[in-house]
């Protein structure tokens, strides 16, 4: 496992395909998970597919259950951690210099067909048709020009308040 990280993360392997495969239960997930990890913390962009739908929501949700895990982490230890000491972030290699606080699910996109696709409520978060309902909801019915217009509104009023109590 630890081998296959380290080839994908060498300078040779930049802009190339690699390819995990073996037989079940041999720990494919766990490497592309903890290759992820690395990878994410590198700020490296990594498109992972998988020959089946239930392959890319297992290794979907087991990369965000690591980081909700160095969310989690990060949070009571204030700032940057590896995730180590727990058993869900066992896949994620300790590393000095990479900030989990800056990884999130925002970095995260699920794309596929929703019929096909055993979404649970963790997928839902980064799945984008859910994202567009989600941003489409928050922008109300008069769509995007209608939120630009609204925060325009909103800061010229704020600038004429600021201005009349400085008068």
């Amino acid at each position: 496992e630890s081998s296959k990280v380290t080839e994908c993360m060498s300078d040779s392997a930049s802009q190339r395909i690699q390819l995990v495969q073996g037989p079940p239960g041999t720990g494919k997930t766990a490497t592309l998970v903890r290759g992820l990890s690395v990878l994410g913390c590198a700020g490296v962009r990594v498109l992972a597919t998988a020959p089946t739908n239930v392959a890319v929501c297992e290794l979907a949700s087991r990369y965000l259950q690591v980081l909700d895990t160095q969310q989690q982490f990060a949070q009571v230890l204030g700032g940057c951690s590896s995730g180590a000491g727990s058993a869900e972030a066992a896949a994620v290699p300790p590393s000095a210099d990479c900030q989990v606080s800056s990884l999130s699910t925002g970095d995260v996109l699920l794309v596929g067909n929703d019929e096909r696709l055993d979404l649970s409520p963790s997928l839902l978060r980064v799945y984008l048709p859910a994202r567009i309902n989600r941003l489409l909801a928050l922008m109300g019915p008069e769509g995007l020009a209608g939120t630009v217009t609204n925060v325009r509104r909103l800061l010229s009023a704020q600038a004429v308040n600021l201005w009349q109590r400085q008068q």
